[in-house]
């Protein structure tokens, strides 16, 4: 099962956290209707028609707990994991980690996890924090004194999680503002630190972080761990939401992206050596559990331990080869209860090699029974054991692949970029050298205002909040789908190239209705008229495979919405498309529709993965 939400806590208090966190977990099961009495001590127990919990412990350091929840619904299976971890060096602190594993959905996707109530109860409950920052389910005030504090945590080379900082003005209510923020946070719980500053905090920390990675009044900032505020480059790790962004956007939308970005951190962070040791004992000791577990039942049946086995009412019914001999003799058809007697005598020469059983002997052939039955529970548990394994194996291996070939075909764009900036360079060299013999030199040299554009958008949150401004185009495209790509892309390079397709697509549309471009996209990348913006035509096509035309599965993917002038049942089929770099499967593709002709839009569709095709499907 895939992981599909993770919060990991530090605690300094030792003396109650075990307590207290499993207290919030019964009340948790509480709260879904399940009898808790029924949990299992080191092995599942039936709280519910549909879920199993159990609660065990460990001898590493001073306390280590495992409480775990196994819930069947209509999509599969959801496993809750809650260790609580207390180390025996006391200025240590404790740790505890929640998890929960979702089931895949029909396209082999994991089940999205929200939030759970667990975790926003642990923070409620217990003191934690990040490292040095303060993890709360809440987002915390900082004040001017405060802001020295707030720095360490910001540039704490030990930090896992997002920190999230949001400025204040002078003329900002402060109240309204902070809960605001903690609305666009919700979906962070467990998963970052969130703070907002007053005014004077605002200003001050400027002075601490410098201009670059500082936060602005009226902004929201996302720090990612590993600050380096000595880099002018590292700044741009650290997204910025804009004052603009955080009115004129939903806020529903913006704590999707900002929860999806938390959570793909703490999935993708490792843990400290330390602690991945405590967890790979904690694996070991459930593997010996269930190996000795399957080995005791075979000694508890072989009789070496016979004071485990209750009385059997087969006491009263020993039987002898004797008597076996006058049932067939006195009645040559059997009772059934003859049958199942000689059955029983026949188990018992192979079994135990006797003919002349005694009481005792017929006691060890129950236990036989009964610690078949356990060994068979236990099998089934390896074997789950086994596949829960072998699953996160095939998803670890999975993973490690698309991320060989990500880097491979990074490489690649790279090597392709580096060529194509040569070029240009050696062109502009070219010009400048022609432009400095004639009269035009100065103005080519040091007037730049006749070019001077707004820098690209360094987001897909941010290209999709300035799309709407860009003339003869629509785009209609799934919104979640074009942010989600930002995870993967945190230099913002691709949000980069996909914007320039778009100035591309805008100025064809210009050109188109100016008759300056009497002809498809394509031809207008291959022979951009002069003053208008242009992209590679090698990166882009206006087709796709026959595989793709002809399989109604692929086909169907590239069919996207349109406005009604557009099209009358409001969808249609856009094949042509810019590749924007080639990432493994991610590769992000631009499909869109020239209806220029008749409506003068270029309607963009989708901006997100590669879509299915017969080698990636």
């Amino acid at each position: 099962m895939p992981l599909g939400y993770r919060a990991h806590f530090d605690v300094h208090d030792h003396d109650s956290v075990v307590e207290t966190a499993l207290d919030a977990f019964h009340k948790w099961l509480l709260n879904k209707g399940y009898d808790v009495s029924k949990i299992g001590v080191g092995k599942p127990g039936v709280i519910s028609d549909n879920a199993t919990a159990s609660i065990s412990t460990f001898d590493i350091g001073e306390s280590t707990v495992r409480a775990r929840v196994d819930e069947a619904g209509s999509e599969g299976t959801w496993t809750s994991l809650l260790t609580i971890h207390v180390p025996e060096i006391a200025d240590r602190d404790a740790e505890v980690l929640l998890e929960i594993y979702s089931p895949e959905s029909q396209d082999n996707r994991p089940v999205r996890a929200g939030v759970p109530r667990l975790a926003r109860t642990l923070l409620s409950r217990l003191s934690v924090n990040d490292s040095l920052a303060a993890v709360s389910d809440v987002p915390l005030l900082v004040t001017a004194g405060q802001v020295p504090e707030l720095v360490a945590a910001i540039t704490d080379p030990n930090r896992r999680g997002l920190l999230f900082a949001a400025g204040s003005t002078p003329g900002l209510p402060y109240d309204e503002w902070s809960s605001y923020v903690g609305k666009l946070l919700r979906q962070t719980t467990g998963l970052g630190s969130s703070y907002v500053l007053d005014a004077d905090a605002t200003e001050l920390l400027e002075g601490s972080l410098g201009a670059l990675h500082t936060v602005s009044g009226g902004t929201l900032r996302t720090y990612l761990p590993g600050v380096d505020i000595e880099s002018e480059l590292d700044a741009k790790r650290h997204r910025i939401l804009s004052t603009n962004r955080i009115v004129n956007d939903s806020p529903k939308w913006i704590a999707g992206v900002l929860g999806r970005r938390a959570l793909e951190n703490a999935l993708e962070r490792s843990f400290t050596p330390d602690f991945q040791k405590v967890l790979d004992d904690i694996e070991s000791n459930l593997d010996n559990v269930l190996l000795s577990g399957l080995s005791g039942t075979v000694e508890n049946a072989s009789g070496t331990d016979g004071s485990m086995l209750d009385p059997s009412p087969l006491d009263e019914a020993v039987r002898t080869p004797e008597l076996v001999d006058s049932i067939v003799k006195d009645e040559p058809t059997l009772t059934v209860v003859d049958e199942v007697y000689l059955a029983a005598m026949a188990t018992m020469k192979l079994l135990l090699g006797t003919d002349h059983p005694s009481t005792d002997d017929w006691r060890r052939l129950e236990a036989l029974a009964r610690a078949g039955q356990g060994a068979e529970s236990r099998l089934r548990e390896v074997a789950d054991r086994l596949t829960g394994l072998k699953s996160d194996l095939a998803a670890s291996n999975s993973r490690g692949h698309e991320l060989t070939r990500r880097l491979e075909d990074e490489q690649l764009e790279n090597a392709d970029n580096f060529g194509a900036l040569t070029v240009s360079e050696r062109e502009v060299r070219r010009l400048r050298n022609v432009l400095l013999r004639t009269e035009l030199a100065t103005a080519a040299f040091f007037d730049d205002s006749a070019t001077s554009e707004p820098d690209y958008p360094t987001s897909f949150v941010d290209l999709l909040a300035s799309i709407s401004e860009l003339p003869g185009i629509s785009f209609t495209g799934d919104k979640e789908k074009t942010t989600a790509l930002d995870v993967q892309d945190p230099m913002g390079v691709w949000a980069g190239k996909t914007w320039g397709a778009l100035l591309a697509l805008s100025d064809y549309s210009k050109a188109s209705r100016e008759g300056r471009a009497n002809c498809d996209v394509h031809g207008y990348l291959q022979n951009t008229p002069a003053g208008y913006r242009g992209y590679s035509a090698n990166k882009h096509t206006s087709v796709e495979s026959e595989d793709v035309e002809n399989n109604p599965k692929f086909f169907n993917a590239r069919v996207f919405t349109v406005p009604s002038s557009v099209s009358p049942d409001g969808s249609a089929a856009m094949m042509a498309h810019f590749k924007i770099a080639q990432s493994g499967l991610v590769s992000p593709r631009l499909h869109y529709l020239d209806d220029t002709a008749r409506s003068g839009l270029i309607v963009v569709g989708y901006i997100g993965p590669h879509l299915p095709t017969q080698k990636t499907n």
